[in-house]
């Protein structure tokens, strides 16, 4: 299992190293090093105990939810068409007057 662990310094040269998540696994130690140990023997302690378990959580990202929500819209192509009309618009609007139109972009070939 892994879990992340915060080092910081303190004073007089003293590492303060903390369990992400888990504020109650905090050790001090001389070194960063002795400070992460002292953290992982703790977390490892409550592993062993069953008071920290590990959980299979869906790995779903609820962005993709609307994924593909237009395709079937009738709509949607002049849609696409009218966004890309207004950037070109834009385009030249910024563009001075003395510069030449920019050529499109070239891409390098897939195999």
């Amino acid at each position: 299992m892994q879990h992340l662990i915060i080092v910081r310094s303190g004073p007089q040269d003293q590492f303060t190293a903390e369990a992400v998540g888990i504020p109650e696994l905090t050790a001090t130690a001389a070194t960063k090093i002795k400070a992460i140990k002292q953290v992982e023997s703790q977390l490892a302690e409550w592993v062993k105990t069953g008071q920290l378990v590990r959980a299979e959580l869906p790995e779903e990202n609820p962005a993709l939810e609307w994924a593909g929500w237009a395709k079937d819209d009738p709509d949607y192509e002049s849609y696409l068409a009218e966004i890309r009309r207004f950037r070109q618009e834009e385009n030249e609007r910024d563009r001075l007057p003395s510069e030449e139109p920019l050529p499109p972009p070239e891409y390098p070939k897939l195999r």
